[in-house]
Order: structure tokens, then C-alpha cells, then sequence
């Protein structure tokens, strides 16, 4: 066990809020989503366009506010270990 090394927790020094919040919208669902709000502006459906594109923003947004807080937790419960 002495030439293993201690038990230690390796974690990014930083962590983007930037990068974080792009990385809300590369799923299918947003992929969907934005397709959709493609072919509404397309189509002349315009209120639709709107609707669709703040239901993006929205929860990618609170994906975001989700994982932020999840990262700011579990630096908090690793430090208490310490």
C-alpha cells in the first residue's frame, strides 16, 4: 500500500460557468427542440418560434443552475472529509 500513494480527490482547480452552460444544450432533447423551432420559423409560425426558443433557453438555463449547484455541493461534502 506504501508505493500506491495516498487516497486523494483530484478536481479541477476551475471550472468554466461558461463551458458548463453550452454543455446544457448538446442533448437530444435540445437538438429536438431546436429543430423544431427551425421549421416553426420556416413555416411563418412566429408566436410558435418565440414559445419554442424560451422553452430552449429555460431549461437549458435551469439545467445549468442544477449542475452549478451539484458541483458547488459536492465540493462542499469533499472538503468536509478532509
Amino acid at each position: 500500500m506504501t508505493g500506491a500513494g495516498t487516497n486523494t480527490i483530484v478536481e479541477n482547480k476551475h471550472v468554466l460557468n461558461l463551458l458548463f452552460l453550452f454543455n446544457q444544450f448538446k442533448n437530444p432533447f435540445m437538438a429536438q427542440l431546436l429543430i423544431a423551432d427551425i421549421l416553426a420559423f420556416f413555416l411563418g409560425k412566429h408566436v410558435d418560434t418565440i414559445i419554442i426558443f424560451n422553452i430552449i433557453i429555460f431549461s437549458g438555463f435551469l439545467s445549468f443552475c442544477q449542475e452549478t449547484i451539484g458541483h458547488k455541493n459536492s465540493k462542499k461534502r469533499n472538503m468536509r472529509r478532509l
